[in-house]
C-alpha cells in the first residue's frame, strides 16, 4: 500500500506526517507493507523542510534534514493507493481534479475518524505551533494504522 500526505508547500505538515508515519511503521512489527510519501500542491521542488519542522521532529527523534519538497503531480496521484490532505480545500481540489481517484482522497482527520477538520498550517508561527501540529499529526497517524492493516 502507498500513502501520500499532501499539504501546501511540502515543508511542514505533510513531511512531518510522512516522517511520523514512517517511524510508527518501523516500530510496529505487525503491519503490512506500507510506503509513505509526501508532496505539496504549491511546493517549490527541492526546498528543505522548515527550521521549525526540523526542530519539532527532533523532539520525536526524527531527522528531516534530508527532506526535499516535491510538487504534487499526476504520476504521484496515479501511483498511490490513498491520498490524505491537511485541509478540506486541498481535499476538494484533488477530488475535483481527479474524479477517478475521488474515493481514495480524504482529509487526514476524516480518514483517521478524528472528526473532520483542517490541520492548520504552522508556517511562520513559531516552534510552539509546530510542536502542537506534530502532536496532532502523530495522534492521527496512529489512528489510521489499524485501518490500513484491515
Amino acid at each position: 500500500m502507498k500513502i501520500l500526505f499532501v499539504c501546501s508547500g511540502n515543508t511542514c505538515r505533510s513531511p512531518m506526517a510522512q516522517a511520523l508515519m514512517q517511524k510508527i511503521l518501523e516500530e510496529e512489527s505487525n503491519t503490512k507493507e506500507i510506503k509513505v510519501f509526501s508532496a505539496g500542491l504549491h511546493a517549490v521542488p527541492g526546498q528543505r523542510a522548515s527550521k521549525e519542522a526540523l526542530e519539532a521532529m527532533g523532539q520525536y527523534s526524527i531527522d528531516l534534514s534530508n527532506h526535499r519538497a516535491q510538487a504534487l503531480n499526476r504520476q504521484l496521484i496515479e501511483d498511490v493507493d490513498l491520498i490524505l490532505t491537511m485541509t478540506h480545500l486541498q481535499c476538494m481540489q484533488l477530488r475535483n481534479n481527479n474524479p477517478g481517484k475521488k474515493g481514495f482522497i480524504y482529509t487526514l482527520s476524516e480518514y483517521a475518524r478524528a472528526g473532520d477538520y483542517d490541520v492548520d498550517d504552522p508556517y511562520g508561527l513559531g516552534l510552539g505551533e509546530y510542536l502542537r501540529t506534530a502532536e496532532e499529526l502523530q495522534k492521527m497517524v496512529r489512528r489510521i494504522l489499524p485501518l490500513l492493516n484491515k
